[in-house]
């Protein structure tokens, strides 16, 4: 737990505290990430593909190392840079070519992608990190 570590920042900031609550976000990130690569894996999925550029991306490239997936691109219509962390990026799906999954890695408005994702792929094959907290389309909650 958390309590031997408390006497360690006596007087704690809002500003440390915000940065704890965002390495926790990303730790959890991380770990769930290695979960669903790993998984997707299993399952036969090699080919995936990552919605959106950013720290929740790069945490993924990171996981597909250790998972043996094959990361074959970052989908990110907003983003126009050819490349991001040594990956392709595209405006649409079509761009990366064929793909078994996508795994949401935007962070600022991962509801509007997911469900933009939805409509053209299959939602089984979205993975979404929980900390992510998206509806999926039946309207319960993602835990």
């Amino acid at each position: 737990g958390d309590g031997d570590h408390r006497d360690l920042h006596s007087s704690p900031t809002r500003r440390s505290s915000d940065l704890k609550s965002s390495f926790d976000f990303f730790r959890r990130a991380r770990d769930e990430t290695n979960e669903l690569l790993a998984s997707a894996a299993r399952r036969g999925w090699h080919r995936i593909a990552l919605a959106g550029t950013g720290e929740m991306a790069e945490i993924a490239i990171l996981a597909a190392r250790e998972t043996g997936v094959d990361l074959v691109g970052i989908l990110d219509p907003a983003d126009n840079r050819p490349g991001f962390s040594g990956l392709p990026v595209a405006a649409t799906l079509t761009g990366l070519g064929e793909v078994d999954a996508i795994l949401l890695t935007d962070i600022r408005q991962p509801q509007k992608i997911f469900d933009g994702l939805a409509n053209d792929f299959d939602p089984e094959r979205i993975l979404v990190p929980a900390v992510m907290r998206i509806a999926r389309q039946s309207g319960k909650q993602v835990e």
